[in-house]
């Protein structure tokens, strides 16, 4: 991963629920880095203690490479995933 860690250690705390900001913005980085990465329109927010990823991905390698490393982030109980798969996209 490129970033190995996400943790409320590392991460500045200027008051409640700013690890779970950290934990989204970790995500992003690591999409953004992905090779081969066919994900459009993403989108990683706070929604209370859980993050949510939105967006769209061509193929199902990239939804379980998404759900994975949200998962690895912020946990699987704190991941709301809302990714459509169009595969229509590609010619």
């Amino acid at each position: 991963m490129f970033l190995s860690s996400a943790y409320d250690s590392n991460s500045f705390s200027f008051g409640f629920g700013s690890s779970c900001v950290a934990r989204c913005a970790a995500i992003e980085a690591e999409l953004r880095y992905l090779p081969n990465y066919s994900g459009r329109e993403i989108s990683v927010q706070s929604e209370g203690q859980c993050v949510l990823v939105t967006g769209i991905v061509e193929t199902e390698r990239d939804f379980y490479r998404t759900l994975n490393i949200a998962n690895d982030i912020a946990g699987a109980d704190k991941v709301i995933l809302r990714l459509s798969l169009d595969r229509g996209m590609r010619a």
